[in-house]
């Protein structure tokens, strides 16, 4: 699985022809996912207390766009390496006053350009699974209910709506095999009308993520 953030669709298409050009012939399907919205519910499978229903701030709508200058630019790339820097620290990499980084982060953090602050967590050697279900529902269920209803589980991690096949990504950190299996029980038995298709993934390892690849 391959996540991409482009600029536009001739981007995109200039990547996969470069894919096909030197790979096709070991590739029998690609499939392509335009991701239209994400929901955070975030790691809180690590805290003893209750999961809070998913609120709606949390829903990312669409926004109109902000322009981001150099600046702003040297400043995500240094958060997006290490959300815990001190401004001091994010001072001598991007050579920014800490008066400005600071005005400038509250700035974006306001705009919605930051969302939030995480950590990317190595699955391996904290013992537990990575797993993605994609869920493709019938015609007349408000993906809004199946979104709420995952966000209810403490190991969900991130929920993507799909465009166009009313398709679900949902993201899952679990102990174990037997934790994924009781929750897609839980799924079937709640949406099991709903549900068109119902397919997990285990993820074994995430060989490079960037959350500010620009």
């Amino acid at each position: 699985m391959l996540a991409l953030f482009t600029e536009n669709n001739e981007e995109t298409d200039k990547i996969l022809n470069h894919i096909n050009d030197k790979f096709g012939s070991f590739i029998k399907e690609i499939k392509i996912f335009i991701v239209l919205t994400t929901f955070y519910p975030g790691r809180e499978y690590l805290k003893e207390s209750k999961r809070e229903e998913l609120k709606d701030n949390l829903v990312r709508k669409k926004s109109e766009k902000i322009k981001i200058d150099e600046v702003d630019k040297n400043i995500l790339e240094a958060v997006s390496l290490n959300a815990r820097a001190q401004l001091t620290e994010l001072e001598e990499i991007t050579k920014i006053k800490a008066e400005i980084i600071r005005y400038r982060l509250k700035n974006l953090i306001e705009e919605g350009v930051i969302q939030r602050f995480t950590i990317d967590l190595n699955n391996e050697k904290f013992g537990n699974s990575f797993y993605k279900l994609l869920i493709k529902l019938n015609p007349g269920l408000k993906e809004e209910s199946l979104i709420n209803f995952i966000s209810q589980f403490k190991p969900s991690l991130r929920i993507h709506r799909i465009m166009g096949e009313k398709i679900i990504e949902a993201d899952f950190e679990v102990d174990n095999d037997k934790e994924i299996r009781e929750i897609i029980k839980d799924i079937k038995e709640k949406f099991g009308e709903s549900l068109q298709e119902l397919e997990i993934l285990p993820v074994y390892a995430v060989r490079k993520l960037s959350y500010y690849p620009f």
